[in-house]
């Protein structure tokens, strides 16, 4: 037998993970209960200031570049900075794997991956330089092309139904809420500008939302490693095991008994037809070795 292992190190990654985020095995209830979770609420709102902040400054970005003079490099600021979100996205899919191994390690990426993004959304704000407006334009989109996967990995690691094993309902809210921020934003932003009559004072918004998610981010680190301690966890939780370890273990059990008493089934069936082909062999062998009579 398998020795037992401590009650402070659950042997699955399902037991982990229910110790650490809840949710409910009754389908109709998740979504009451996803909005009870106020640690998941940070996910949202963070999510939320993300894409509003992505997609202020990708579509912003032309008219502070227009105003200040250079109109025709507006487009190629822009195209510099989309390209550095698609270089940016490529990257962090091969660093998320090592630096990304647990929820604490995504949560530094995330936090890490907001304050650069911040940081260099903020200096094309305050710089006139061309060459320096591409050169931050296109670290800007690195900053930003990490978040987003990021939050939907950590979401879809620690909030799944137990039941399913899937966690369709909180990737499905936080896209719904990540899609609020384009919706809101952009047009605030515009606003802004008007009241301001200043585009460069108007796109500090998006640097306002990066301060904003990186917050959040170390206010849901803080409540992870509260909740982990008090958990009693002796391991941290690991991406890459089988999310559906304890859930796929009776269904398997129940598919293996019905293949077993299926194969019975034809055993049996294969041994009755063997037995049957045995005794007409033995009837037409005895037909053939009896003598013939005399004439």
């Amino acid at each position: 037998p398998s020795p037992s292992l401590p009650p402070s190190a659950p042997s699955t990654l399902a037991s982990r993970r229910a110790s650490v985020m809840f949710m409910p095995t009754n389908t109709r209830s998740q979504f009451l209960n996803l909005l009870r979770e106020s640690s998941f609420w940070m996910l949202c709102l963070a999510i939320l200031f993300y894409n509003g902040a992505e997609l202020v400054f990708g579509g912003w970005l032309y008219t502070l570049v227009d105003s200040l003079g250079y109109s025709d490099a507006g487009n190629i600021a822009t195209s510099v900075y989309w390209a550095g979100l698609l270089t940016g996205r490529l990257l962090s899919s091969v660093l998320s794997t090592w630096l990304a191994k647990s929820p604490l390690g995504i949560l530094r990426m995330e936090r890490a991956s907001s304050l650069f993004a911040l940081a260099m959304t903020l200096s094309v704000t305050l710089f006139s330089s061309l060459p320096l407006i591409y050169t931050f334009a296109f670290l800007s989109g690195l900053g930003y092309a990490a978040i987003y996967p990021l939050i939907i990995a950590l979401g879809s690691l620690l909030y799944v139904d137990p039941v399913q094993g899937t966690p369709g309902m909180a990737i499905s809210m936080l896209v719904f809420t990540g899609n609020i921020g384009p919706l809101v934003f952009p047009a605030f932003v515009g606003f802004l500008s008007d009241a301001t009559n200043s585009i460069r004072v108007a796109l500090r918004v998006a640097p306002a939302c990066m301060l904003l998610v990186s917050l959040l981010m170390q206010m849901y680190t803080w409540a992870f490693v509260s909740r982990t301690r008090r958990a009693g966890l002796a391991a941290p939780i690991v991406m890459h095991e089988h999310p559906r370890e304890e859930n796929v273990a009776a269904p398997k059990d129940q598919v293996l008994e019905s293949e077993a008493g299926l194969t019975a089934a034809d055993d049996a069936r294969g041994s009755l037809g063997e037995e049957s082909e045995r005794q007409v062999s033995l009837q037409d062998s005895g037909n053939d070795r009896e003598p013939l009579m005399p004439a």
